[in-house]
């Protein structure tokens, strides 16, 4: 049958239906992109935005697969109203910090103009103009695309952005390919009567959004407003110098024509994580507790736990206790790690990480260990990333441990999410050296029960030389551990660099210590490093529903054992 012939079923041609066909499953691809991007997203603004998107889409699909059958357009206009409630809702809620002030002006200029007509389009289904103006909205979403990849460098930068602003596109041309057949199937009325007077209303109202949200994006900004990037870094508070000094420095870096830009493949920040992205003070580091759960509280391993792993466990409990950190700490830790999870699978040790942080928080309500990050710091690892960062997680965590707690949380590939080393052989190699075994199909990766090395101090510095190659431009941590990174990072690079260190001096949302923050703000002042005040900066620390309580979950620490 030739292609161009209609099918007797549904009034549309063969030709027409493979076209939907691809496009559905083009569609199908931006749906899960959008589902995925919602999820990881810790900024509420492109939550919304990506909901949106993937509602349109599920839309889009429900359509191609079920609905083109209908005799009437009614379910056509539904999805073009949708997409144009999705479009005036982006160019309110788009996040332009660090972009150039007409690139901004241009893109909401390009979202209003979408949604005009889209709205305009939906009134005109049954007309002949209507595949026009389906084309239309191709022309515009393929130019804001554009606008995307040449005015907003963190558009190619993360698995995620560079697909993003294609689901515009791919949504714009199905409404295009369901409008013409629609017309194949329903016909069009000749005559073009003239517009209703409310799709003119909408158009005029929308217009004034337009001209409103660009003249602010265009910098006319009232004086004492708050510093450009504010916008991203919503759970600062408006008067923190961190903020202000972040936000000024990624302006700087990001404009092509500044002294100071940093071109994209240098923009590498590399971020401690215990203390630094997530708490370390309910009531110790992550893989403390970890290795406390599995020596005295795993029913599958305490009684098989080693004398050396009990020995190490009392001494973190008598440091907790005490309120010091027990002198030697860091290589009996790492050791005893290393020996009391031998013989696990690499899989099946992440999936035991996993499963631990599920626990709920000791010290707090309404939050488990997997959602302790600090949600300020979640929104500086976004705001890089939309600036183009590559981020890095350089802790002093073991590597797996680590890839477990960022797993889902963060948006990084594994690769990045660097740590403590231990042993990991064969299943069969039984002892032999690595030189002298041959890995077979039938072997497994397990856990080999020796401690390598603690990635903290200089060696962290080391670790960054090894596995990124690049000297970061940004350091962020919170202790004499990440002191070292810290300085590697702003001497002598070639590039404008900053390092910043978070002092935990809240005493009301979150168990600081003011002698420990003030002695962290003093080191800052010495070397030159910019200290990050939990208490001073933050709106929230953990989010809303998640309040300090001492008295749940932190008897276990203080009982013998």
């Amino acid at each position: 049958m030739d292609n161009n012939t209609n099918t007797e079923k549904h009034g549309i041609s063969d030709k027409l239906i493979y076209g939907m066909i691809a496009q559905i499953v083009l569609v199908a691809a931006a749906l899960a992109i959008s589902v995925l991007a919602s999820v990881r997203s810790h900024e509420l603004r492109r939550t919304i935005v990506y909901v949106g998107q993937a509602l349109t889409c599920l839309l889009i699909i429900i359509f191609g697969v079920v609905k083109f059958k209908d005799r009437d357009r009614t379910f056509l206009r539904v999805i073009l109203n949708c997409y144009a409630f999705l479009e005036a809702l982006r160019a309110v809620l788009i996040i332009t910090t660090g972009i150039a002030p007409v690139v901004a002006g241009i893109t909401r200029l390009i979202l209003i103009l979408l949604a005009c007509t889209s709205v305009l389009l939906s009134e005109r289904l049954d007309k002949k103009d209507s595949a026009g103006l389906s084309i239309y909205l191709v022309v515009l979403e393929v130019v804001l695309y554009l606008v995307f990849l040449l005015g907003f460098p963190g558009v190619l930068y993360g698995r995620i952005n560079r697909f993003i602003p294609l689901s515009g596109v791919l949504i714009a041309g199905s409404i295009a390919l369901f409008t013409i057949v629609k017309n194949q199937q329903l016909g069009t009325s000749e005559d073009g009567s003239s517009f209703p007077k409310w799709v003119s209303v909408i158009a005029t109202v929308l217009s004034g959004i337009l001209i409103v949200v660009a003249l602010g994006s265009a910098g006319m900004r009232p004086a004492g407003s708050s510093a450009p990037g504010s916008d991203a870094l919503s759970l600062w508070t408006d008067s923190s110098e961190t903020k202000v000094q972040l936000t000024e420095y990624m302006k700087a870096i990001t404009d092509i024509n500044s002294p100071d830009y940093i071109p994209t493949d240098k923009r590498v920040a590399v971020f401690d994580m215990d203390g630094t992205l997530i708490s370390e003070t309910n009531p110790i580091y992550f893989d403390h507790s970890l290795l406390l759960y599995r020596v005295l509280q795993d029913p599958d391993y305490a009684d098989r736990a080693s004398d050396f792993e009990k020995e190490t466990a009392q001494k973190i409990l008598e440091g907790i206790r005490a309120g010091e950190y027990p002198k030697g700490m860091d290589m009996m830790h790492g050791q005893a790690v290393a020996s009391a999870f031998a013989g696990m699978t690499v899989d099946e040790f992440t999936d035991y990480v996993l499963e631990f942080r599920e626990q709920d928080a000791p010290g707090y309500d309404g939050m488990t260990r997997a959602d302790s990050f600090y949600k300020p710091m979640l929104e500086i690892v976004d705001y890089l990333q939309a600036n183009g960062f590559t981020v890095y997680i350089v802790s002093g965590t073991d590597r797996l441990i680590t890839r477990g707690i960022v797993q889902g949380k963060i948006d990084i590939p594994m690769s990045q999410a660097i740590g403590s080393d231990e042993t990991i052989v064969s299943s069969s190699q039984g002892g032999q050296d690595g030189l002298d075994f041959q890995f077979d199909a039938g072997d497994e990766l397990i856990l080999g029960g020796d401690f390598v090395t603690k990635n903290l101090k200089m060696n962290k510095v080391a670790v960054i030389a090894q596995e990124i190659g690049v000297q970061p431009v940004l350091s962020f941590g919170n202790s004499t551990g990440d002191s070292s990174m810290a300085d590697y990072v702003i001497n002598n690079n070639p590039y404008r660099s900053m390092a910043f260190m978070l002092c935990c001096d809240d005493l009301e949302r979150e168990y600081g210590n003011e002698t420990k923050a003030q002695n962290m703000k003093d080191l800052c002042a010495e070397h030159g490093w910019i200290p990050i005040s939990m208490r001073d900066d933050w709106t929230t620390i953990y989010g809303d529903g998640v309040t300090k309580n001492p008295d749940k979950g932190l008897d276990f620490y203080y009982e013998e054992h």
